[in-house]
């Protein structure tokens, strides 16, 4: 269709002369997840992917999907101190500078994915500190780590770690980290699947993805 130009715009024009019509103001492109299983909670997920040129790999999906189980299967949020998290290899750290005083300061920053669903994310200094110590240590750890860079800002050790939850709750469910299978410690079963499931004892799931 695109080969025949004239008839392709005419194809478009008819096309949002409809969605006008039905009163659309804009056209965006999104997808969801809806999880339904057996013996576990239920949950349903939205992203909004407008701006994105590459499609997610079923590997993604399968790890976005693993990441939610356990997100939404915590008891307590601060049961994640003891979840041993390291980044994944593509990402990216933009950063704006401008010069202030003859030097230049960190304005703003961006964390990107760089494959897939190129999720994005506004982090400040902490959490930039953190994401970097994490390297398959727990949580807590690298709390304690990047928030000692920030001794002498006077900050409530506490606000450190609400932080650093809050951060990891979204850098999991967006892919930017990854849980570390350990043995001693928090375990994560294999990508698209959760502890219980497929064991033999009937329980299934259907997920729908779009």
């Amino acid at each position: 269709m695109q080969s025949r130009t004239t008839e392709y715009a005419a194809a478009l024009d008819r096309w949002t002369e409809y969605l006008t019509g039905l009163g659309f103001a804009s056209i965006a492109y999104g997808a969801f997840i809806l999880r339904k299983r057996s013996g576990a909670p239920n949950w349903v997920r939205f992203d909004d992917l407008r701006g994105q040129r590459e499609p997610a790999s079923g590997d993604q999906i399968a790890e976005l999907i693993a990441a939610q189980d356990y997100l939404v299967g915590l008891r307590d949020d601060r049961e994640l101190l003891d979840a041993r998290l390291t980044l994944v290899r593509e990402h990216r750290l933009d950063q704006i500078l401008r010069a202030h005083d003859g030097v230049f300061e960190v304005q703003a920053a961006t964390l990107r994915l760089e494959s897939g669903l190129r999720f994005a994310t506004a982090v400040d200094a902490f959490s930039a500190q953190l994401l970097s110590r994490l390297e398959g240590r727990t949580l807590a750890d690298a709390v304690r780590d990047a928030a000692a860079r920030f001794a002498a800002d006077a900050i409530e050790y506490s606000e450190f770690e609400s932080s650093a939850l809050r951060l990891a709750k979204l850098a999991l469910a967006l892919g930017f980290v990854r849980l570390v299978n350990t043995t001693d410690g928090v375990s994560v079963a294999p990508a698209g699947r959760t502890a219980g499931e497929g064991d033999g004892n009937g329980s299934g799931s259907d997920d729908i993805t779009t």
